[in-house]
């Protein structure tokens, strides 16, 4: 029993040496294969659809990344293909699709890490693209996969799916601001300010920046001041506030507080 107990740690730690190195090895190949079969596709707006619909999360990941760095505004296929991924990542770890703790508990470790990431980038990307200039009804469509992505996540046990439904909050309120779903949305993002993860109130600081709702001012000079929060919370909180200065003026006093003062 001596022996076993001895043994455990250093096979535990081989192991966990030899997951993060297939994790590395993993995105190697995912970046290699993209940069590789490019050549095989009309343009690498096509390529990239096509990858985002790659049953590899790996590849669904360097898609998104690529997507990107390109720089060009993406047509309908694309951002269909983008709000495809995105339904496919709902689909996986849905409430409803746990059929028992321990498949649960598998889905949540596999999420800590690509998928996470993958529908952060994704959702950061939808909100991000002008979508007057594309389809009512890819918008529409788009809306109701953010809008599911936002409720199925809302008060999950783990900070990654938390993650998503304010991301989802915030991508929905940038991509239709006048609708009955974005005030929901900016609820949600509000009080997520309040989360016990970091990396939530974080989002939620930076997603209610982005919205620019004058409502949000209060709650973000309380994180931009409160000298318990994280630091980089309280920067993030400081940028949201910034970009509310649209019809407010903020100004920091000799005391270092954050407060909003109407324009003269």
């Amino acid at each position: 029993a001596s022996y076993v107990a001895n043994r455990g740690p250093s096979t535990f730690v081989c192991l966990f040496l030899a997951i993060a190195c297939l994790k590395v090895l993993g995105s190697v190949f995912a970046l290699l294969f993209f940069k590789i079969t490019m050549k095989d596709y009309g343009s690498p707006m096509d390529h990239i659809a096509t990858l985002l619909g790659s049953s590899y999360v790996d590849l669904r990941y360097v898609a998104v990344v690529e997507l990107q760095e390109l720089g060009e505004r993406p047509g309908p296929e694309v951002v269909g293909a983008l709000m495809e991924a995105l339904q496919t990542e709902v689909n996986i770890f849905s409430h409803g699709n746990f059929v028992s703790k321990a498949l649960k508990n598998l889905m949540n470790n596999r999420s800590a890490h690509k998928e996470w990431r993958l529908r952060r980038e994704i959702l950061d990307t939808l909100a991000a693209l002008d979508w007057n200039d594309l389809d009512s009804d890819l918008r529409d469509e788009t809306m109701s996969v953010l809008y599911r992505a936002f409720r199925e996540f809302l008060g999950a046990e783990d900070w990654e799916f938390r993650h998503t439904s304010v991301a989802a909050a915030a991508a929905m309120h940038q991509i239709d601001p006048g609708s009955e779903l974005a005030a929901e949305a900016f609820g949600a993002c509000s009080r997520a300010l309040h989360d016990i993860s970091w990396r939530i109130r974080y989002k939620a600081a930076e997603g209610l920046g982005t919205i620019g709702d004058p409502a949000a001012i209060s709650d973000l000079e309380k994180i931009a001041n409160d000298t318990d929060e994280y630091t980089s919370v309280r920067e993030v909180a400081r940028m949201a506030l910034l970009q509310l200065q649209e019809d407010e003026a903020v100004v920091s006093n000799p005391s270092g507080a954050w407060k909003f003062q109407a324009r003269g």
